[in-house]
């Protein structure tokens, strides 16, 4: 399956960053973790990590939720038990609701979806059992005699099923499909698909431990029908704001400013300092730089600072991500299942 089509005689630019940023924040949402696009963009381009609270817990949830996927995508570690765990270490670093204790480590104790254990609609496996269970499930998760739609819909739907941390098992599960299944490279933003329709999401699940596996799988794949869609749509509104951008602005050759543009696309955050170390350049070059793209319509003030720096934004880079989520239809998740969603 490949996500990538020709536009106009040319290949689409694989932008892996933006795809995994845009899944990252559809899995939060399935949570209800939710954040501004242009505070999120700022604390992802670590612009004011030295401001203490300058951020919303909300905020720090949804950035380490992209940083653990990144991550993830980035690094050629097989899926594993210590893989599990460090990614659960860092998507959960900042939520104050966990015990230390429970970050990157399987649960001691009894979960279960539902307003109460007694009318919980699933309850996972006895945690004496997580072990055992996770040893087998990362023996599937390396195996490459499955089809990739198959071989992700199970291992994330067997993830789900053991349940094994306490917190942050949809996020986790959602990250591994980024092992499992991709597209030529790309990544594919599937949490935007199963985003589209969580109640199918659920009952999808709720079916798999039922024994329709047949069921489930088709779920998934339609998942990643509505993500590859939506991830099309995403890279060219980002291709076409590239051209749209080199054409405003013209420059002489050797100018630093078609490479701060580029740049814009992964990192919509920027400030002098950022241009400064990133290209080499003077201050004065630098804020030079920021008023031309300003003046040109890319790049506005944001009211967030790190300390007496102003940080610059490009809105519609980031606006494109909200873009592709708000196109998605969205139906709700049924009520008796909206109390702890596939956490």
């Amino acid at each position: 399956m490949s996500i990538i089509h020709l536009r106009g005689g040319n290949s689409q630019v694989v932008r892996p960053v933006e795809l995994i940023r845009a899944d990252a924040v559809a899995s939060s949402q399935i949570e209800h973790i939710t954040t501004s696009a242009e505070q999120l963009a700022v604390k992802l381009a670590y612009l004011s990590d030295s401001d203490s609270g300058a951020y919303t817990t909300d905020t720090e949830l949804v950035a380490a939720n992209v940083e653990a996927a990144l991550s993830a995508h980035r690094s050629d570690d097989a899926v594993s038990t210590d893989w599990f765990h460090r990614l659960h270490r860092e998507l959960l670093a900042a939520d104050p609701e966990i015990e230390p204790r429970h970050r990157g480590a399987w649960r001691d104790g009894a979960v279960w979806v539902g307003r109460t254990r007694a009318v919980a609609e699933f309850e996972g496996p006895p945690h004496e059992l997580v072990p055992a269970l996770m040893d087998d499930l990362v023996r599937f998760a390396r195996r490459v005699d499955v089809h990739p739609v198959l071989h992700a819909a199970v291992a994330h739907a067997q993830f789900l099923t053991i349940h094994p941390y306490v917190d942050g098992n949809g996020r986790i599960g959602r990250l591994m499909i980024h092992k499992l299944l991709s597209a030529g490279g790309a990544p594919v933003p599937v949490a935007h698909g199963l985003l589209s329709d969580p109640a199918r999401y659920v009952l999808g699940l709720t079916g798999y431990r039922s024994g329709d596996l047949d069921g489930w799988v088709g779920v998934f794949a339609d998942a990643i029908t509505v993500a590859a869609r939506a991830a099309s749509r995403l890279v060219g509104r980002l291709d076409d704001l590239r051209d749209d951008y080199h054409g405003r602005v013209r420059t002489r050759s050797g100018s630093r400013v078609p490479q701060v543009i580029d740049m814009l696309l992964d990192n919509p955050a920027v400030t002098a300092q950022s241009i400064e170390d990133r290209f080499g350049v003077t201050s004065a070059r630098a804020g030079q730089i920021l008023h031309r793209l300003a003046d040109a319509g890319i790049l506005r003030p944001s009211p967030y600072k790190t300390g007496r720096s102003k940080v610059w934004i490009a809105p519609e880079v980031i606006d494109a991500v909200d873009v592709i989520n708000a196109l998605a239809p969205r139906r709700p998740l049924p009520e008796a299942a909206t109390t702890a969603p596939y956490t």
